[in-house]
């Protein structure tokens, strides 16, 4: 059992990309997870890692070692924490990441509601305003709205939100509410950046149709988005997700609605397909309230 917990510690080691990450991670001293580093290769009988105060590198058979055994520590550590957490509370440290609209637009609204369902459960929320590494092994779920950069990532696809036409009723009592696409031309508009060229690629059925954009606010924020056409600052095409809880207070109301563009994607992004419970339930109620 010693070996099998230094095995686990070498592969938190070789995905964290360091020793001083690990330790702080796992909360221990980095002379005690360098002491057993050593002792799992000398039991071992081979070196594992390369390393200086500044160096670090998997030697040739460290690198075919960690790629037979991660998956196997994986399953051991899932199975563990699985069968725990079946028979008791779920309980832990659940960490979440998300850029800033995701986390506002999609987990804010039912976050409280979560952590009163699991109150064992210790969850942290990792907000940015930059793309997620998917690889940040600190993580145990990265929720994305949008497509994905890479089609191998692990993930599961949450929820498809089409996007619709939405305006104000006051920005609609002033300017008048567009009858077809054509008028959209003379609207004020709102755009995301940084897409180029202002254009809506909007569909009905089988018809396809451009809207060519000539007076757009821009920003770089859907959920600001959001926000300034609620204020009565122009149309935009939006998720309905996004502005169902505008729509509900009567702050946006869904324009020329046999237009929408294409839906736009939710995934819940892992390192491993093998979640524990924690992670399992989180995402599995997130699906149940996106899904509305």
């Amino acid at each position: 059992m010693q070996h099998l917990d230094d095995l686990a510690l070498f592969v938190n080691v070789v995905r964290a990309k360091g020793f001083s990450q690990t330790a702080k991670q796992l909360n221990i001293p980095l002379s005690t997870l360098s002491t057993r580093i050593k002792r799992l290769e000398k039991a071992l009988g081979f070196t594992l890692l390369n390393r200086s105060t500044r160096y670090f590198e998997l030697t040739e058979v460290g690198n075919r070692y960690f790629e037979r055994i991660s998956p196997l520590i994986d399953e051991m550590i899932y199975t563990q924490q699985d069968i725990h957490q079946q028979f008791n509370q779920i309980s832990g440290t659940l960490r979440i990441a998300a850029t800033v609209d995701t986390a506002f637009l999609l987990i804010a609204p039912y976050y409280r509601q979560f952590i009163e369902q699991y109150p064992l459960l210790n969850v942290e929320l990792e907000i940015t305003t930059n793309e997620i590494d998917v690889m940040d092994v600190g993580q145990d779920v990265i929720i994305k709205m949008g497509n994905l950069p890479d089609s191998s990532l692990i993930s599961r696809l949450l929820f498809e939100s089409s996007c619709y036409f939405y305006a104000s009723p006051d920005y609609l009592a002033q300017q008048g509410t567009p009858t077809d696409l054509t008028t959209l031309e003379y609207h004020q508009c709102l755009w995301l950046k940084p897409l180029y060229p202002y254009c809506w690629t909007v569909f009905s059925g089988k018809k396809e149709h451009k809207v060519h954009i000539n007076h757009p606010i821009l920003t770089n924020s859907s959920g600001m988005i959001a926000r300034l056409a609620a204020e009565g600052l122009g149309v935009a095409l939006l998720p309905e997700l996004i502005c169902r809880s505008y729509v509900e207070k009567a702050e946006l109301k869904p324009i020329l609605t046999d237009w929408h563009s294409k839906p736009i994607p939710v995934y819940a992004i892992t390192t491993t397909r093998l979640l524990p419970a924690k992670t399992k339930c989180f995402i599995n109620f997130l699906v149940e309230k996106l899904k509305g």
